[in-house]
């Protein structure tokens, strides 16, 4: 092999390096971004909890008393979730910050609409997962644990959103009695254990 060959194999073995180093720096980011998940998902439920107490307070103003209950446990699931995720962001040494905006609700049948939630549907289908993944190539088992928390709760609270579109009728009058997690932020109709460690339960009405 010729000095020429060389110099051309050489220059090819070194972008193949810096190809192969960037691609493992794409799939393991590092606690940069998993920091900047924890403060990006720490945000979204600080407006979502701001979200369901507007729609409480619309559930309740229309007569839908246990609708609004619904929408107060999410609240308070919503708290429990970003006080997780804020604990975790102060042991990384930073401090947790949203921008909570003037939510804008509807009617409550619109608010429960299982449609006019695509940005649940968003954190529940790709954001948690993926940020799951990066913080597990992160070794961050604290956050980890947080989204796998929050990909739970969610995907639980828009089942009962959907139960409860799908049958508004029953939802007026009084107030009706959810269960929260204080661990997990699950919310239950009834306690279940098994959804719950620890068994620690908040009752909201």
């Amino acid at each position: 092999m010729n000095a020429r060959v060389r110099r051309i194999v050489a220059i090819a073995l070194m972008w193949c390096a810096v190809l192969v180093i960037g691609a493992v720096g794409a799939a393991h980011a590092g606690p940069d971004a998993t920091l900047k998940n924890l403060e990006t998902a720490y945000n979204g439920e600080s407006n979502a909890q701001n979200k369901y107490l507007a729609c409480a307070q619309q559930a309740d103003e229309e007569g839908y008393g246990v609708a609004a209950s619904l929408f107060r446990a999410a609240a308070r699931s919503n708290e429990i979730l970003l006080n997780n995720q804020a604990a975790i962001i102060k042991k990384m040494g930073a401090m947790p910050k949203s921008d909570v905006r003037w939510p804008v609700v509807g009617t409550t049948w619109r608010n429960l609409d299982p449609s006019a939630n695509q940005d649940e549907a968003g954190e529940l289908n790709a954001m948690y997962p993926e940020f799951t993944r990066e913080a597990r190539a992160d070794l961050n088992a604290n956050a980890v644990q947080a989204f796998e928390y929050a990909r739970d709760a969610e995907a639980q609270r828009s089942k009962l959103f959907a139960k409860a579109w799908g049958d508004l009728g029953h939802m007026r009058g009084k107030s009706g009695t959810y269960y929260v997690c204080a661990v997990s932020a699950f919310t239950m109709e009834t306690p279940d254990g098994s959804k719950c460690p620890d068994g620690k339960y908040e009752t909201i009405k």
